[in-house]
This record gives structure tokens, C-alpha cells and sequence, in this order.
């Protein structure tokens, strides 16, 4: 679960993992995912798929909107955070 579509109160008692582990599982996913990315050919990135709540997208489309982009909106939001909170940024 990532708090999506959760009762409020479990969302929030979600936790991150310590520092290292988590580091740890994106190095594995980079690891694991990165073969995969330059095996993909024009004709699965074409091949739509059904994604919630957007509905049936090609695959190219998937990874740039919901997957780069919207990540990239998450990780504003938390530089924003960061600053009003007073902390440095994060330096993007």
C-alpha cells in the first residue's frame, strides 16, 4: 500500500523505511527495472494498457505522464515543504 485510495488514519501511520534500506530498494529496483527499459521496442511502448484512474493509455504515455511527471510533481511538493518549513531545498 502507498496511502492512495486509504482510510485517512492508515495512510498516515504509513513509515519510511530507515535511510538505508530505502536507498537500498531503489538501487535494487534501478538494478532490475533499468534492463528492462532498454529492451522496450516501439511496439510495446504503443501497446496500450489500462492504468487507474486514467483508464487505457499506450505505454509510452504511462511512463512520461504518470510515472516521470507525476513523480516529479511529488518531489516539488516536497521541496516546497522543505522551504517552508525553512530547511534547504532539494537542490533541483
Amino acid at each position: 500500500d502507498q496511502g492512495t485510495g486509504m482510510a485517512p488514519a492508515d495512510a498516515y501511520a504509513l513509515r519510511f523505511p530507515e535511510p538505508s534500506a530505502l536507498v537500498g530498494y531503489c538501487n535494487d529496483v534501478a538494478d532490475a527495472i533499468v534492463p528492462r527499459i532498454e529492451q522496450m521496442t516501439d511496439e510495446y511502448l504503443l501497446t496500450t494498457t489500462e492504468i487507474r484512474p486514467q483508464g487505457e493509455l499506450p505505454r509510452y504515455q504511462i511512463i512520461g505522464q504518470v510515472i516521470v511527471n507525476h513523480g516529479n510533481n511529488h518531489t516539488g511538493q516536497m521541496n516546497l515543504a522543505l522551504t517552508l518549513l525553512g530547511k534547504p531545498g532539494l537542490g533541483i
